[in-house]
């Protein structure tokens, strides 16, 4: 497993850190990613937009930048299916080397398998990027 994979699916430490938080789930885990990536040693930037053709598409929660380059591209998905499939195309966008779409099993929108089918399905399959699907509340990830 690559070293990025690794350190995205420490579940024992996100879990520490979410326990300990005084916010929601949603919030108290994009906060863990950022500071993930800040001691990783990337600028980890909240909000990133990106653009196709001059439009703007709306943003990812979360990147960790290398020298300016998005590295890891993040979407925190608890809610809709709809939400999901536009986390997809705004990840695609960014064109990161990992796109990772943190979700929870709890939150009944695709599971990991599912998600990775629709994934692997797409029109878009000459990707670079390598998505990295994570339930947090079943501790399991996929590579895709």
């Amino acid at each position: 497993m690559e070293p990025l994979v690794r350190e995205i699916t420490e579940f024992g430490s996100l879990q520490v850190y979410v326990q300990s938080s005084e916010s929601n789930l949603f919030d108290s885990t994009k906060r863990y990613y950022a500071g993930l990536g800040r001691k990783l040693g990337f600028e980890a930037r909240k909000g990133f937009e990106t653009e196709v053709a001059g439009t703007k598409l709306p943003a990812v929660e979360l990147a960790w930048l290398d020298a300016g380059k998005p590295l890891v591209a993040f979407s925190f998905c608890f809610g809709s299916r709809e939400e999901m499939i536009a986390s997809i195309f705004s990840l695609l966008a960014v064109q990161a080397d990992f796109s990772v779409i943190i979700t929870s099993s709890k939150a009944r929108n695709y599971s990991l398998e599912e998600l990775k089918s629709l994934i692997e399905e797409a029109v878009f399959l000459n990707l670079t990027t390598k998505f990295v699907l994570v339930d947090i509340s079943r501790e399991e990830f996929l590579v895709v």
